[in-house]
């Protein structure tokens, strides 16, 4: 109802809904988005109702999602399993809050919440767990998938997906 500042979960399975009392009359913008279990959130917002205020489109209202950067493609773990990897937030934004998560086969591996600045890159260090550590000894190198689920400071949300090859630490 404020043009995507804050959001306020909606109850139900099958159908919505969410119970709101307006503070003044007039024409209201409504946005709503879905998550899944899985952390997809729904690809477009809508406006259900005209818009009025910030929600018209005027400018300097975010309507977009925050794609991060993950990089190096390749990565060597360090001895005691530690992956160090950069973290690029778009220069559109002022914060990207990021849940990043090495995966493999629909396993987590490693996993970082953490905040990077709008325009800037992060060095973030994730932990392997013991089994994803041992794994990783035994094959020498293994394909996976770096996922980013980030927000913006508007509310809006992306997943980005970042195929790296890990390497065992050096002898």
């Amino acid at each position: 109802m404020d043009g995507g500042i804050s959001w306020h979960p909606a109850s139900g399975r099958e159908s919505w809904s969410y119970s709101w009392t307006p503070g003044s009359s007039g024409p209201v913008g409504v946005r709503s988005r879905a998550v899944d279990d899985s952390g997809h959130l729904e690809g477009a917002t809508c406006d259900a109702v005209a818009p009025a205020g910030p929600s018209s489109g005027a400018p300097g209202f975010d309507r977009t999602a925050p794609r991060v950067r993950v990089s190096p493609r390749r990565a060597r773990a360090l001895p005691r399993g530690w992956v160090r990897l950069r973290v690029s937030c778009p220069s559109g934004e002022s914060i990207c809050r990021v849940d990043l998560k090495l995966r493999r086969r629909g396993g987590t591996m490693a996993r970082r919440k953490f905040r990077v600045a709008g325009a800037h890159t992060r060095r973030v260090s994730l932990r392997l767990k013991p089994g994803a550590r041992r794994r990783l000894a035994r094959a020498g190198s293994l394909r996976v998938l770096a996922v980013a689920a980030a927000r913006d400071a508007a509310g809006n949300r992306a997943v980005t997906q970042t195929p790296i090859r890990l390497l065992r630490p050096r002898r």
